[in-house]
């Protein structure tokens, strides 16, 4: 999973791929932890074509606005969010399963098909 570090990094991401996954973080942030592993967990079973990246929540110069303080993943589709997950469960296995499920159904709902 890449960091982006910078407004431009995160623009050239959004506008350069198809379908992303990005991860809102907080650093030291147990929550975070969990949402983090649940990511990293998903990367290895989703089509290999998705970019998936984390984003430090409190960088507001790269998101371009002021996020809650609950870690969540947004996914977008061609630019624009279509899908947002905020906060975790604590079972890592329920957290990969919901966030699928989100992500599947959304996708479907767009008519997109592509392996989540």
């Amino acid at each position: 999973m890449y960091e982006l570090n910078s407004r431009e990094e995160f623009e050239r991401a959004l506008t350069g791929n198809e379908l992303v996954i990005v991860e809102y973080y907080y650093p030291g942030s147990q929550e975070s932890a969990i949402l983090s592993e649940t990511v990293k967990e998903l990367e290895k079973l989703i089509d290999p074509n998705i970019l998936v990246c984390k984003v430090n929540a409190l960088r507001e110069d790269i998101t371009g606005e002021k996020l809650s303080h609950t870690p969540m993943v947004r996914v977008y589709y061609q630019g624009a969010v279509i899908f947002e997950q905020k906060g975790v469960f604590e079972n890592l296995e329920m957290n990969i399963q919901v966030l699928r499920r989100g992500i599947r159904s959304t996708l479907a709902s767009k008519g997109v098909k592509i392996r989540v």
